[in-house]
């Protein structure tokens, strides 16, 4: 029997090595989740996909290749029984290395969680969130990842019977020393890169960012102006920040804030702002990591407090603040928000966005410091529409 050309034999073990790092990387993942170690399942999990798109582009190159590349014959020896359930094997091997990628893809996205290739880049979500699609998703995810280690096992005990007990040359044909050297290394290095060090040492604290005036600023202090207060239309107002979850962006909002605003371009002199946001009211279409932003190490069940008194024009209808705090775990940061300010009369529009350090601000704190898995700046847009 003459064997697969070594383009063929390099796919075939180099897949199969990624194969068996994807089920120890998901192992060690569903350990870390039950020892309540979250940054280290986040890290396992963030590799997990990585590593499941790079079988699926492998994949794709394989069924390329083996579309433009025919197959060697089987030996006449066998039967043919055994000659269609090989090639009925193979099958399912091409579906499954396609079907358990994309249904994780799917899942991730469903979970409003945009899959990164080690960071590098972002695939686009297939799906929106869907907390249900999200459940279905998974065990689908589950059965197919079952079903491929049920067919392993098939695939190598075949081989083994190939090579000790028909004795014919089936397995020699995709035998390939630097094949299979290729394939040890990938599970040898990937579960050294990817599981050993996927959780480095926190960063050392970095000293929080007060503002120069922290220890006597009264965060209940409201300018007093004799403008008129906003009145804010809750259902087209909105809070939302933007940050980095292993290397691919998440948004979130807060569900509950009010505000005082009194703002008047024409009388910067009098204008004032004050904002309460709830933090326990985050939601960021995961209840996984709305749970995690509610620990002690993150938002708690406390409230962030904006306020700014002093104001100037940048363009047209375009402001910043000077003087803007965030009151926030027992801390004041200076914060700086630029914003436009459209329409008139009892008609305006707010749009604004300010850029935080999410450190300096004392936010996820303990192994959270370390910013190789969740970003160190958050991006925060406002957006206050009045009612006519």
């Amino acid at each position: 029997m003459d064997g697969y050309n070594s383009t063929a034999r390099y796919l075939h073990w180099l897949i199969a090595g990624l194969i068996i790092l994807q089920f120890v990387l998901a192992e060690w993942a569903e350990s870390a989740e039950d020892a309540g170690r979250t940054l280290k399942q986040l890290s396992l999990l963030a590799n997990h996909k990585s590593v499941g798109m790079t079988i699926l582009m492998l994949g794709a190159l394989r069924a390329i290749w083996r579309l433009t590349h025919a197959a060697p014959p089987m030996p006449r020896s066998m039967a043919v029984w055994q000659q269609w359930a090989a090639k009925a094997t193979h099958g399912a091997f091409y579906v499954l290395l396609f079907a358990l990628p994309i249904s994780g893809w799917l899942m991730s996205s469903a979970s409003a969680y945009s899959v990164s290739w080690f960071s590098l880049f972002t695939f686009p979500d297939l799906v929106g969130a869907d907390a249900d699609l999200k459940g279905v998703l998974e065990e689908v995810h589950e059965v197919f990842a079952q079903l491929l280690f049920v067919l392993a096992l098939v695939h190598v005990s075949a081989a083994l019977v190939h090579r000790f007990y028909t004795r014919d040359d089936v397995l020699e044909g995709m035998l390939s020393r630097g094949g299979v050297l290729a394939g040890l290394l990938v599970v040898a290095g990937g579960i050294w890169l990817l599981g050993f060090t996927s959780n480095p040492l926190p960063a050392s604290p970095q000293e929080t960012a007060r503002s120069p005036n922290a220890a006597t600023l009264d965060p209940a202090q409201v300018k007093v102006s004799t403008l008129p207060v906003w009145s804010i239309d809750p259902g087209t107002s909105s809070i939302v920040f933007t940050a980095e979850q292993a290397g691919a962006e998440f948004t979130g909002r807060f569900a509950r804030w009010e505000g005082v605003i009194q703002f008047d371009p024409e009388r910067l002199d009098e204008s004032a702002a004050r904002v309460t946001v709830h933090l326990a009211s985050v939601d960021t279409r995961d209840a996984e990591r709305d749970n995690t932003l509610a620990e002690a190490e993150w938002f708690g069940e406390g409230q962030a407090v904006f306020q700014a008194s002093r104001f100037r024009q940048i363009a047209d209808l375009e402001f910043e603040t000077t003087d803007a705090t965030l009151s926030l775990l027992d801390a004041v940061h200076p914060v700086q928000l630029r914003f436009s300010v459209a329409g008139q009369g009892p008609t305006l529009r707010l749009r604004g966005r300010a850029r935080l350090d999410r450190l300096a601000l004392g936010i996820g704190t303990g192994e959270w410091t370390d910013t190789t898995w969740v970003g160190q700046f958050v991006d925060v847009d406002v957006e206050v529409q009045t009612r006519p």
